[in-house]
């Protein structure tokens, strides 16, 4: 689909400008990157990305039964690639999916519900990054570091379900033959980031 180059700057400008807040609102109250967060919740996924390093398993089907591990996924892959401390492996994790995942998924989402305005574009940046209940309130309480990477996948999902379904191809960013393909890769990743997620997006498009 053909796009404006004023429009891309808009959408490029945006995506730093998210980016840029979740920053600011995240990195000082973290402090330091292995900073450890006080929950009982930290131990258990601590020790999950420990035996999943451990156990080369990184399954969400566990000796325990069934428990999304989309998050802990990442975080081992990352300690993989370049070896650091557990806590500063899932900070990272956390910053980068609130950082990245989460404002360019709003803008995805705000081209096909509002079009190619750069005005809507920046305004969805600078809201992604201006509540407390979501992504900075989950950072710290739980720690449901699962749920807020379901949740940070939402608005992208959704974006390719917009694409799928829409009957305004003028608004879409990508083919619909393309966004179905894309949903068929990103709803797994979707549910096991967190089952909530898929009822979010459900929810939205029903």
């Amino acid at each position: 689909v053909r796009v404006d180059t004023g429009v891309r700057l808009a959408a490029a400008g945006s995506a730093l400008l998210g980016a840029v807040m979740a920053l600011a609102s995240s990195v000082p109250g973290m402090a330091t990157p292995d900073n450890l967060v006080d929950s009982p919740d930290v131990v258990f996924h601590l020790n999950r990305m420990r035996s999943m390093l451990s156990s080369r398993d990184i399954s969400s089907l566990g000796a325990t039964g069934f428990y999304p591990s989309g998050f802990h996924d990442l975080a081992v892959t990352a300690l993989q690639v370049h070896p650091m401390p557990l806590v500063t492996a899932a900070n990272m994790v956390v910053l980068a999916v609130t950082a990245i995942a989460w404002p360019l998924g709003c803008l995805a989402m705000a081209r096909h519900v509002f079009g190619p305005r750069p005005a809507a574009l920046v305004a969805t940046a600078v809201c992604s990054a201006s509540f407390v209940a979501f992504p900075s309130y989950l950072l710290g309480w739980g720690v449901v570091w699962a749920q807020l990477v379901g949740i940070c996948l939402v608005p992208g999902t959704f974006a390719l379900v917009l694409a799928a379904t829409s009957r305004h191809t003028e608004v879409a960013t990508v083919g619909r033959g393309a966004a179905v393909a894309g949903l068929a890769l990103a709803l797994p990743g979707q549910f096991f980031g967190h089952p909530t997620g898929i009822v979010t997006v459900a929810g939205l498009a029903a």
